[in-house]
């Protein structure tokens, strides 16, 4: 396997930060104000805790599964530790 890197120019360096930043304010907008969202949606305020709790936990769960279910050519074989 041969390892290429693409030279980016300045312009395209600049697009691609740019959208990143972009990315990192609409997250941090979205951090900032969902409690009010869930507040405003009929969420207990003193329950919030567990809205904020379980993505990341339904993530550890579910994806996972989805990932074992969408490729079954690759699979990793656990007593061996290879990738087959």
């Amino acid at each position: 396997m041969t390892n290429r890197q693409t030279k980016l120019s300045f312009a395209q360096m600049w697009n691609l930060s740019f959208g990143f930043f972009g990315v990192q304010i609409a997250y941090s907008l979205q951090s900032a104000n969902i409690s009010r969202i869930f507040a405003t949606l009929g969420a207990d305020p003193h329950q919030l805790s567990f809205f904020w709790i379980l993505p990341p936990l339904m993530g550890m769960l579910v994806q996972p599964f989805i990932g074992d279910r969408h490729n079954p050519h690759v699979r990793l074989d656990r007593t061996e530790g290879e990738v087959s």
